[in-house]
């Protein structure tokens, strides 16, 4: 299980900053992670976002010798308007 929890969001040159604590395999690490809101249409926004991490601090610890220690993580959320209710 992945978990990431913010504690707070901030604006910046290019969108926003996410200021919190990720969480994997037991281990919890301070990340900030910048990301992008656009409005696609009426009713929808998609929340855009890319940071790397060092994945043995992150206690990712699998084929040491054959992977690079910095992982990816893209986060790509899709949110749509709810229809009204009567």
């Amino acid at each position: 299980v992945i978990t990431f929890n913010s504690d707070t969001i901030v604006p910046s040159t290019s969108g926003y900053i996410a200021k919190g604590h990720l969480g994997i395999k037991g281990n919890r690490l301070p990340l900030s992670i910048p990301f992008q809101v656009q409005k696609n249409s009426a009713t929808h926004l998609h929340i855009t976002a890319q940071v790397p991490i060092n994945r043995f601090e992150a206690g990712i610890t699998t084929y040491r010798r054959l992977i690079q220690p910095t992982a990816n993580i893209q986060l790509l959320l899709v949110l749509r308007e709810a229809p009204a209710t009567q």
